[in-house]
Parts: structure tokens; sequence; C-alpha cells
């Protein structure tokens, strides 16, 4: 077991300093590009918007009174080098490898002995191994998460708040043990989880339901690039919660761009979609489990 965890931890320290150096590579190449096309949300000093990208960018550990289930976002367009644009790519490799070397070590705790008190307790590896790499405070969701990278020069760039709820969907077993557990714990009103079980008895055997959870307010970027020989527009819809990079060279002007508002909007403005699968009210109150309307 000592082997595999050191195969482990010698694997984890592998990922992160392979990470380290493409960041250290990538914020030295952006740092360089100065006058390459730079659009922040917020920040329209150059300077500082490079700084802003550059910062973001290399943030992998929790900051200075950062909220613990927080992560920091920046809504930007930067235009770089087919060289930076190549880095970014060896950037979000190194993430996903990263992000394989946290999870098999995920759940695997080792016993340590307290020499002073004369006993022993069990730590998470994951802790102890991260603390010995100088990152105690990795922020798992900055580190790992991926860039957005646009192969051709976009037409336009419109960024919008997107509003959307995290939907699960679930077979009839597996809400039947979502709600047993609830009782088991009193979790919430047990009268409601027993008519909630009651209900889920009338469904048919093969219904699957959909959990709807609060929706996910984070801002999106919807792009176009116009195909001159196919004459068309080609469209897709890309998250920027961090900075979207596509090719440039410097002094280029930035794409049609239409920047992100200030606020997100008020909750219920926007209808109920026409072409909606999924009832509007809760079939199973206490996990919040709806019917697709194909059962109904």
């Amino acid at each position: 077991m000592n082997n595999i965890n050191s195969q482990l931890r010698a694997t984890l320290a592998t990922a992160m300093h392979h990470l380290e150096i493409q960041l250290r590579i990538l914020d030295r190449l952006l740092r360089e590009e100065e006058s390459y096309p730079l659009w922040v949300w917020h920040e329209k000093d150059p300077f500082k918007a490079r700084v802003q990208v550059r910062q973001i960018v290399t943030a992998i550990d929790y900051r200075d009174g950062q909220d613990p289930i927080s992560t920091c976002i920046c809504p930007a367009l930067v235009g770089v080098s087919y060289t930076t644009l190549e880095t970014i790519h060896h950037v979000n490799q190194a993430k996903a490898d990263l992000q394989e070397a946290l999870k098999s070590i995920d759940g695997i705790k080792i016993e340590e002995q307290n020499q002073e008190m004369g006993t022993s307790l069990l730590r998470p590896l994951i802790k102890i191994a991260l603390a010995s790499l100088g990152h105690a405070r990795l922020h798992r969701r900055q580190a790992t998460r991926k860039f957005v990278i646009l192969e051709q020069v976009p037409e336009s760039v419109s960024f919008i708040w997107s509003r959307l709820p995290k939907i699960e969907s679930i077979d009839i077993e597996e809400a039947r043990r979502r709600l047993e557990v609830r009782l088991e714990k009193a979790q919430s009103n047990p009268l409601l989880i027993k008519a909630d079980l009651s209900r889920l008895d009338r469904l048919a055997f093969n219904e699957r339901l959909a959990i709807v959870n609060p929706p996910h307010i984070h801002p999106r970027a919807n792009i176009a690039w116009r195909i001159i020989e196919e004459k068309r527009t080609r469209r897709a819809q890309k998250r920027a919660v961090l900075p979207i990079f596509y090719p440039a060279t410097r002094y280029d002007r930035l794409p049609r761009l239409r920047p992100l508002p200030e606020e997100p909007p008020l909750p219920g403005l926007r209808l109920r979609r026409n072409d909606a699968t999924i009832e509007t009210t809760p079939f199973l109150l206490t996990i919040r489990a709806h019917r697709y309307m194909s059962f109904a």
C-alpha cells in the first residue's frame, strides 16, 4: 500500500510541476504580447486588463479572503499569437492530467503518528501531498478548468448572462434510494417523504425523473465566424467565465464585440420555452424531482 501511495504522490507531483511550468510560459508570453487585441470585463485600461488576464490564468490556489465555495471569473476576449495559442493547448492538457492525478488520490487516508501525544490519526493523503508540493490551498476547480480556444478569428462575439438550471436525470430506483436515505436520516418532513414514496409507486418502472436544482448564473459568449467561400455564418456558444483566446497579430483590432452587461438579469424575466421537456411543478417535492412531459 505504501508503494502505491508513493506512486500516486509521484504522479501528482509530476502533473502539478508540469502545469506550473506551462503556466509560467503562458504568463511570460501574455506579458510580452502588448498591443495585441484585448477586452476584459470591467477594465478599460489596457495595461491593467492584461495584468488581470495573467492573474486569472495563473490563479490555481485560493486567494486571501476568497470565499471557500467561490471561483474567480474574468470574462475576456484575448487575441494571441499562434505560439501562445499552442501553449494554451499544452496548459489545457496539463490541467486534464492534474485532474486525473487528483481523482486517483481522492478518498485515500493514511495513518500519521503524533510523537508528542503518542497517538495516531488518519489524514487524507491528498492534503498531505498538496501541502508538500506548496499547494495546501489549491483551488481544485480553478486549477483544472480549461481555457476556451478559438482556432479561427471570429467575426463577432456577444457576451451574455446565462441562467441555466442544473438538471440531473435519474431512474425510479435512484429516486427511491434518495427518498429512503432522507427518511432514514429524518431530513425534511417524514410525512412529505412518505407521500413522495407513495407517488413514486404510481409511476412506470422505466420512467425517468429530472432533479432540478437552483439555476447557475454564469457568462457565456455567442460567437460567429463568416465562412466566405460557403457564403454562410457558423455560430457557437462558449462558456465565458475565463478569457477566450483566438489567433491574432499585434495591432489587430478586436472582432465586433458586445460586452457583457454589468449585472445578470433579474430572475423571472425569461418566458418559459415552448419546447420545454420538463413539467414546471415538481412531482416529488422533497428531492425536487420533475416528470418529463413525454411520460406525463
